[in-house]
């Protein structure tokens, strides 16, 4: 596994990631490929940069939008905006095999 790290700030502030089996438009993109994933499962929302510093990161949460296997969070199936997501919270689309894993470092 690697990380691109921005040293002077955060990257990806007020920027959203689409999840799903085909390409969408109205965000940057995963494909993941398993017939138990939407073609459109979740949304992963980062927020502007406001008050976002290094020792602060920006708030990150999740949207299933409406998929047919679900989203899960540490296991639990979520339906609809998730809490903030906190460092090492683990995802899991659908019934798909891989899992994500969010880190934030300080």
């Amino acid at each position: 596994m690697w990380v691109l790290e921005e040293l002077e700030g955060h990257v990806f502030c007020g920027a959203r990631f689409i999840f799903g089996r085909t390409l969408k438009n109205g965000g940057e993109q995963f494909i993941i490929l398993d017939k138990t994933v939407s073609r459109k499962q979740s949304i992963v929302e980062v927020s502007p940069i406001g008050n976002a510093t290094i020792r602060s990161p920006p708030e990150v949460t999740i949207t299933d939008v409406g998929s047919k296997y679900g989203t899960f969070l540490d296991g639990k199936q979520i339906h609809s905006k998730t809490p903030l997501l906190k460092t090492y919270h683990i995802i899991q689309l659908g019934r798909c095999k891989s899992h994500f894993r969010y880190a934030a470092w300080n």
